[in-house]
């Protein structure tokens, strides 16, 4: 688990805001990329491509992979609230 304090938590929630528009773009492109696979193969490249992302951005191999964990609790937390899945079985 990556453990950041109050200010730094801020500071990034603040780039976040700042850039949505242009993360939201960007994600999307990748995801129109990533459609043209089948959906197995698309779910493995997503996955290796946020092993690459991590990896070029994060030099300490525990604070990786416990970023890893952290984004696949956010991923799972996202699939719970799409709207797809809503009044459906939980997504585990």
């Amino acid at each position: 688990m990556i453990h950041v304090t109050e200010e730094e938590q801020a500071y990034v929630n603040a780039i976040i805001a700042k850039e949505m528009p242009e993360i939201e773009r960007v994600s999307q492109k990748i995801a129109r990329l990533l459609n043209t696979l089948s959906p197995q193969a698309a779910v493995y490249a997503h996955t290796l491509l946020g092993a690459e992302l991590i990896a070029s951005v994060i030099d300490d191999g525990e604070m990786a992979v416990g970023l890893s964990k952290h984004l696949q609790g956010e991923i799972a937390k996202a699939l719970r609230m799409n709207p797809k899945y809503t009044g459906k079985k939980s997504v585990n």
